[in-house]
């Protein structure tokens, strides 16, 4: 069962020219088309020309911290300084609230970077950068697999009740990292989506 209504995308990427914005512009059709809700930072920006830098972040970073996923168009010899701090901005705010922030997907379509893969360390992408993206996510190297990724991590899965059983467990260390339960006190499962 796919469940993207409400589930919010910050894409991220390279955005200095009209090619890279129609790119990004068609990336977010295409998940719009899904019925996610993405954040595009170009689009909220009437003009490009003379932005004042203040507004830029407070506005990106507003877009970025009220997303459930990234996406983040990493093509080009390096990554975009821009996406690259988005990057380091969601893989704390996936690290500080895992339930709300499910995850980065890198897209890589460059055929520099492709041509790399698997022969390069990180796959030729910055190991800053690729260890960020890796440690909360995916990088995929076309837009098929990227969308694929995204839907697996807004799937609902049947499960079993054992299944359901492993999910309140997680669910339950999660919570107990964040907080410390004294003696006998037990965490509180909260009731997930599907059941009664």
């Amino acid at each position: 069962m796919r469940h993207t209504v409400g589930v919010k995308i910050s894409l991220a990427g390279p955005l200095f020219n009209d090619g890279e914005r129609a790119t990004l512009s068609a990336i977010a059709a295409r998940l719009r088309a899904d019925g996610y809700e993405v954040f595009v930072p170009h689009e909220q920006f009437v003009e490009m020309e003379g932005l004042d830098e203040a507004k830029v972040f407070r506005t990106d970073l507003d877009g970025v911290r009220s997303a459930n996923l990234m996406l983040c168009w990493i093509d080009g010899t390096q990554v975009d300084d821009g996406t690259a701090v988005e990057i380091g901005i969601f893989t704390q705010l996936c690290a500080q609230d895992p339930d709300k922030h499910r995850g980065i997907v890198a897209l890589c379509t460059d055929l520099r970077m492709i041509r790399r893969r698997g022969v390069a360390p990180g796959d030729g992408i910055n190991l800053f950068v690729a260890g960020a993206i890796k440690s909360v996510g995916e990088i995929t190297w076309s837009i098929d697999e990227a969308v694929a990724a995204l839907k697996r991590n807004t799937e609902l899965q049947p499960m079993s009740p054992y299944g359901w059983y492993q999910l309140a467990r997680v669910h339950v260390d999660r919570r107990e990292r964040r907080s410390t339960c004294r003696g006998d006190d037990l965490p509180v499962v909260e009731s997930f989506p599907g059941t009664i």
